[in-house]
């Protein structure tokens, strides 16, 4: 119901001269206007609206000079050494740094990266062990980072080179298909902090995660469903021999295709068993037992190191110009900062623990079915899925037999891929296995997973 709509002037609705125009065409459409205090109508309608886009013109312009000074300075603190902004990737935390200079009644700081205490030690051997070949959820699993989402670590991976000590600016595109720019119009600047890894092992990494304009497909180079899962009854690992097969070193090659559809077909035939739910929900309450308890030592531990913090404030303010004083409450603030953290993954372990021991039949089946119909578009993202149910898969490629053991303690059934794929119709490699149809109670999640 309003009539007018009042601003200082015209860049106050919009800098974008397409966006002011939209903005003026519905405020009109709703039989309203706009009035601007330093810009008042002169009376004449023809003469405000030539005047209103000669405004809006200037705004732009206005705005595209700021936006370009912005990272024009933005460009020199990153040769300079200095962060252009944004938070700390896991493993560093920011070290702000007074230039000397106050803006606005407050000191201007400078960041830059610094070692984490609680973290930098695991990110570190996380990418050290993806840098030397370790499948992404075995790599998280040794160096308990599995508490991370999957994309969080893939994060790490496409930003590997600020884990070789090297400042990268200007890799995001503003707008478009691309979530990345061109590698040449990226701004680098080594040597600006610690690095946890080499710039050819963080090469290596982001050849392998970045996002890639194509879809990648299965081909000759042997990038399948199971690489990382598949291991012999010695502990060999199998892996893709480059023409579609899996191998263990130079023995006997086995069909990728088929393999991959009989584990498919196992584990849809044993999670839909009311023993492998029974099974499931008594793993989920011995890992449930395993958990830390709620931290009342914790909590205790951190009252008093907020109460050294307030005594040292106070003290501060007697003598402003201490460092030891400064040094002493930094020190006691980073041991807050990480009793906060211990805590909270505490109370989230204690409330885990509760909802794992109240789970019920018909929750674990969801989480089942849930897990094996998790696939992406890529066989990588459908990896990460398959390794929140499987831990390992151990198969005799001499004898053509198997197991999935899964996690929380759980060993299915063991398989034939000779007499499984007779069953499912795979005469020869790379023919399209046959689902068994809707009376099978698995089929959805057959077809879901292929």
């Amino acid at each position: 119901e309003w009539n007018v709509i009042l601003a200082i002037d015209s860049s106050r609705l919009a800098r974008d001269t397409d966006l002011a125009g939209v903005i003026s065409y519905e405020v009109r459409k709703a039989g309203a206007r706009v009035e601007y205090s330093k810009m008042p109508s002169g009376g004449n309608a023809a003469m405000d609206v030539l005047v209103a886009g000669v405004m809006r013109a200037i705004d732009a312009f206005h705005s595209m000079i700021s936006k370009e000074k912005a990272l024009a300075g933005m460009r020199t603190n990153v040769r300079l050494g200095h962060r252009a902004g944004g938070r700390a990737p896991l493993g560093y935390v920011l070290q702000h740094t007074p230039t000397g200079a106050i803006r606005q009644g407050m000191p201007v700081q400078k960041s830059k990266l610094i070692a984490d205490p609680v973290w930098a030690a695991k990110v570190k051997r996380y990418l050290k062990l993806r840098a030397s070949g370790n499948a992404r959820h075995e790599a998280a699993r040794a160096t308990g980072l599995t508490v991370k989402n999957v994309t969080t670590l893939i994060g790490m991976e496409r930003n590997s080179l600020v884990y070789a000590g090297i400042t990268v600016w200007n890799r995001h595109a503003e707008n478009g298909a691309q979530r990345y720019r061109p590698r040449d119009e990226w701004v680098l600047q080594r040597g600006t902090h610690d690095a946890f890894i080499t710039e050819a092992e963080a090469e290596a990494l982001m050849a392998h995660a970045m996002p890639r304009s194509e879809r990648r497909t299965r081909c000759a180079s042997g990038d399948f469903l199971l690489s990382g899962f598949l291991s012999t009854p010695d502990g060999a690992k199998l892996v893709a021999s480059g023409d579609g097969y899996y191998r263990a070193g130079k023995g006997r090659r086995i069909p990728a295709e088929a393999l991959e559809a009989v584990v498919r077909d196992q584990m849809n035939e044993e999670v839909d068993s009311h023993e492998f739910t029974q099974r499931f929900i008594a793993g989920l309450k011995r890992a449930a037992d395993e958990l830390p308890t709620e931290p009342t030592a914790l909590a205790a531990e951190r009252r008093a190191v907020a109460g050294k913090i307030a005594n040292l404030l106070k003290l501060a303010e007697k003598s402003p110009d201490s460092a030891s004083v400064a040094a002493r409450l930094h020190e006691l603030e980073q041991e807050q900062r990480q009793l906060d953290e211990q805590i909270a993954n505490a109370e989230r372990a204690a409330a885990t623990r509760r909802a794992l021991h109240a789970t019920t039949g018909e929750q674990a089946e969801g989480m089942l079915a849930q897990w094996i119909a998790e696939d992406g578009s890529t066989i990588e993202e459908q990896r990460a899925a398959l390794a929140q149910m499987v831990d390992r898969i151990e198969f005799d490629p001499a004898t053509g037999r198997g197991r999935i053991h899964y996690r929380i303690g759980l060993d299915g059934g063991r398989f034939d891929v000779e007499t499984a794929s007779a069953a499912l119709g795979l005469k020869k490699p790379g023919f399209k296995w046959r689902p068994h149809g809707d009376s099978n109670p698995g089929y959805r999640r057959e077809r879901a997973m292929s």
